[in-house]
């Protein structure tokens, strides 16, 4: 397994490698313009100097034998001549040491030019001798100054190769570095982003139970306790969604034998019944009820999660279920002084069960007026919108806080400060209308009430 900190560090060490060779090649490169350099100030230069020195001591040794010569041999001018002429032996022996190869064998023209020019100095030769000693140094001046334009030459281009080379090197590292440490950082970030998503998906239990990532480092590590967590959690959910659908099962039997029981006490079938034991008696059947009907929709929604309920689908027109539910929900507006509103529009028909349908109407105008202010509105609206059948409950209460907004479709769950109910009949508005091919969404303003919107996708016109 390659782990996260080795890509890391191979990722750096791209860049430092490349910086390194870019140093290495620019120090290499260096070192060759300092020898060339260093020919050119420790070679060529005094070679020049010397070359010239030999030129003037050449004419002044042909000017001391002019004299020497119209002088009747004045022993003076021979002594400075013999004394310049060891001076030119030194000086041309001092060039020897500073010869290129192309400058060798001129070197040796030269020293045989001279010394032809010594051995026949003050003979009718000398003068023509020492011409071929003149023209000889020219020849070598000539061509030291071509070898340190060839080095010049060879200078510049070196230094301009050495220049691109470095330019070219470090624009490449660089590149491969940024290449490198972006394409790490987009693999992270992608995964982790995956993580992030499904972590929200667990949150919002719409997990689908599969993450799409393969690696054998850290994150991948990750993934696997993320995936085997994932997996845990809905065995967990599972298993508690079926306890409460057997316990509610469970419960359902006795509850409906006590409910009849109770309605057979009421009715006398035991004897007479006294006013107290008759409230009593309506205490139970009102608990059996209101328990028969929390049993009832934990059912249901194990059913839908469960996609065990049965969905007849047919044409239904969703304004006369809306009538239906509103009539039915009526009186308990009323008794609470609410204004229940109720508008339809013209072929809002929807293929779907007419009697879940009804339960989508029930739950949300239910839900509205029991969290409505007394005397408020609650409104219902059914049409179509943007090619979708839109169902939009309004009431007029206290509204929902934008941090608990989330949590409404949640089971089991309540506004803060609620009283009363399950905490499941807007899940179950969910599951219905999911199982509908639509959607639900909650919106609310502290104060101002709260608004749920269910889109369903239209059916056939009956």
């Amino acid at each position: 397994m390659t782990r996260l900190s080795t890509k890391l560090f191979l990722a750096n060490s791209l860049c430092i490698v490349a910086l390194t060779a870019i140093a290495v090649w620019s120090l290499l490169a260096v070192e060759r313009l300092v020898r060339v350099n260093q020919t050119i100030a420790e070679d060529s230069v005094p070679a020049i100097r010397l070359e010239a020195s030999l030129a003037r001591r050449m004419r002044d040794l042909l000017g001391y034998e002019r004299k020497f010569a119209l002088l009747d041999r004045d022993p003076g001018y021979l002594r400075a001549w013999g004394k310049l002429a060891g001076e030119f032996d030194d000086d041309l022996r001092l060039l020897g040491a500073r010869l290129s190869k192309g400058e060798a064998p001129i070197h040796r023209v030269v020293t045989t030019a001279f010394l032809a020019y010594v051995d026949a100095f003050g003979t009718d030769a000398s003068a023509e001798a020492g011409a071929a000693v003149s023209r000889a140094l020219e020849r070598f001046r000539e061509k030291t100054y071509a070898t340190l334009d060839r080095v010049k030459t060879e200078s510049a281009r070196l230094e301009r190769r050495t220049w691109n080379a470095v330019l070219f090197g470090l624009c490449a590292g660089v590149l491969a570095a940024l290449v490198s440490s972006g394409w790490l950082a987009i693999r992270l970030t992608r995964d982790l982003r995956r993580l992030s998503l499904a972590a929200g998906q667990i949150a919002d239990g719409t997990f689908a139970g599969t993450l799409p990532i393969r690696r054998r480092d850290e994150i991948g590590e990750v993934a696997v306790a993320f995936q085997s967590m994932a997996e845990r959690l809905k065995e967990i959910d599972h298993s508690k969604e079926e306890f409460f659908a057997h316990v509610s099962h469970e419960f359902r039997s006795p509850l409906t034998a006590v409910r009849e029981a109770t309605s057979l006490l009421r009715d006398g079938l035991a004897g007479p019944i006294e006013p107290k034991q008759e409230r009593l008696l309506g205490i139970i059947a009102s608990s059996c009820e209101r328990l028969l009907r929390l049993v009832d929709r934990i059912l249901s929604i194990s059913r839908l999660r469960a996609k065990l309920q049965n969905i007849e689908r047919r044409p239904v027109g969703l304004a006369t279920v809306m009538r239906e539910a509103v009539d039915g929900l009526r009186p308990q507006a009323e008794a609470r002084g609410l204004v229940l509103e109720a508008a339809a529009g013209t072929k809002v028909v929807v293929d779907g069960d007419d009697e879940q349908l009804t339960q989508i109407f029930v739950n949300l105008v239910g839900n509205a007026i029991q969290h409505s202010s007394e005397g408020g509105r609650v409104g219902v609206r059914v049409l179509r919108e943007n090619g979708a059948i839109e169902i939009a409950v309004h009431d007029a209460g206290p509204g929902i806080p934008p941090e608990a907004l989330a949590h409404v479709f949640d089971r089991y769950w309540q506004a803060p400060g609620a009283k009363g109910g399950s905490g499941l009949g807007l899940a179950i508005v969910k599951s219905i209308v999911e199982a509908h091919g639509g959607t639900v969404t909650g919106e609310s303003e502290p104060g101002h009430g709260t608004q749920f919107t269910v889109r369903l996708p239209p059916g056939e016109s009956k």
